[in-house]
């Protein structure tokens, strides 16, 4: 469809041994820059042993660097990475299934008026 952006979304879990907040740091490409991420996505007041951060907005079919840090109440920071990840390619959306089974539907019409 034009002037649509196909992006995609991963989940980012992880497990600490006590109460801490989320944050997960990420950027484009294979090679690690040094310094911070480019990106983040934060839960920064919420206290919990069970994190999970969703990265809602990814290029379909491309490499990211991630890594994860939490930081307990006392202030006490633990960090998780780098990892790599592979986005999947793009699927069908909805949107491209009912376009093509109505385009299929109809496609004696088209060849009905020529």
């Amino acid at each position: 469809m034009p002037g649509r952006t196909d992006r995609i979304q991963t989940i980012v879990s992880w497990v600490t041994d006590e109460p801490s907040n989320s944050t997960v740091y990420y950027q484009e490409g294979p090679a690690i820059v040094k310094g911070d991420f480019s990106n983040k996505s934060s839960d920064l007041t919420t206290f919990t042993q069970t994190h999970t951060v969703i990265l809602p907005n990814l290029k379909p079919g491309t490499v990211y660097q991630m890594k994860v840090e939490s930081i307990d109440q006392a202030g006490n920071d633990a960090y998780l990475g780098p990892r790599t990840i592979i986005t999947p390619q793009k699927g069908e959306s909805i949107f491209d299934v009912i376009f093509k089974n109505f385009e299929e539907t109809f496609k004696f019409l088209r060849t009905a008026g020529q």
